[in-house]
């Protein structure tokens, strides 16, 4: 963990000022309600940083691959990730194209959510896209190993909100198939009392890379708490993702308690 200023963890520049000042104004100067063009802002903002990142990493894995100073194993490697990031942009691009019209029209209803409300200071804060693969009873939702599948994506945030801060959970209707199967798995888990916040926190930790701690909680924490922490973060390039990693973990670190639950999910 290294400490940073919350400009350089807090923005990208994937837009120019006077486009990101005029696009985000709901969601950069006035708290989450929420309503339908917030919670498609903070979806729309997630998912285009993300592009950014992967076009960007595109980029740069050609670059080395061109400088021809890598080895046979580390050429194979790149390819590698080379092929893997192609496909990873193209799913992206497919997405944000599905934002873009819905924008373009207005339709922000088009963006369905689950938002869970907390009175408790924030200790985190977080942005990220990811394609549920499984739900947070280990069942399998998608294959992401299977290049030709058009899969579901969903994203996740942190934002503030009147007397606390809110966790976002948000997609695209067209990604209604699996992020609603993932969403009732994690229903069934509040209702059955085994540990709704832990799992919430949980899959932030597993699946944000776009993440920061207050550093007077990330400093209260003990070693142990702190070691645990920064393992959940790792990732094992050459591991597929097990099917129990939202199952269990990290009990015993986290206190939050949701105060309250907005969702619109359409029929």
């Amino acid at each position: 963990m290294q400490k940073r200023g919350i400009g350089s963890v807090s923005t990208f520049p994937g837009f120019c000022g006077p486009h990101d000042s005029s696009l985000f104004k709901p969601i950069d100067t006035m708290t989450l309600g929420p309503t339908d063009e917030q919670i498609a802002l903070y979806a729309y903002r997630a998912l285009c940083r993300e592009v950014f990142v992967k076009e960007n990493s595109s980029v740069l894995i050609a670059q080395q691959m061109a400088e021809g100073h890598l080895d046979r194993g580390s050429r194979m490697l790149f390819d590698g990730y080379r092929t893997g990031t192609a496909i990873a942009l193209r799913n992206l691009r497919r997405h944000k194209t599905h934002f873009d019209e819905s924008f373009q029209a207005g339709a922000y209803q088009d963006v369905e959510y689950t938002l869970f409300a907390f009175k408790q200071k924030p200790f985190l804060a977080f942005s990220a896209v990811f394609y549920p693969e499984f739900d947070f009873l280990g069942r399998r939702l998608q294959n992401l190993a299977d290049r030709d599948c058009e899969l579901d994506l969903l994203t996740v945030c942190s934002a503030a909100m009147e007397g606390g801060w809110g966790l976002l959970l948000s997609w695209h209707k067209t990604s209604s198939t699996f992020c609603r199967e993932f969403l009732g798995s994690l229903a069934r888990v509040f209702y059955a009392g085994r540990g709704g916040e832990v799992a919430l926190f949980r899959m932030v930790i597993a699946s944000c890379e776009n993440i920061a701690f207050a550093p007077d909680w990330w400093e209260t924490q003990s070693s142990n708490g702190q070691e645990r922490i920064c393992s959940a973060l790792s990732v094992d390039l050459f591991a597929p993702t097990g099917p129990d990693y939202l199952v269990a973990g990290l009990e015993g670190i986290c206190d939050w308690e949701v105060d309250r639950v907005y969702s619109r999910i359409k029929d």
